[in-house]
């Protein structure tokens, strides 16, 4: 899902934001992704703040460090 507008907004359609967005969680889906929210959870993992196992455009990040 194309989001140009400063990385978070869309020009498009409501009805075109709509059939990416149902597409895109078809095809998490079908990948085996398991939530309930699939769109709010793989969204979180762009956030490398916040614990665990993140996701960012440098790579995978350890958030969390055992001592």
């Amino acid at each position: 899902m194309e989001l140009p507008v400063g990385g978070i907004l869309s020009e498009e359609s409501l009805e075109i934001l709509a059939q990416t967005l149902k597409d895109v969680r078809q095809a998490l889906k079908k990948l085996g992704y398991m939530h309930h929210n699939e769109i709010m959870s793989l969204s979180t993992l762009t956030l490398p703040v916040s614990p665990s196992l993140k996701i960012s455009d440098q790579g995978l990040i350890k958030v969390r460090y055992k001592q």
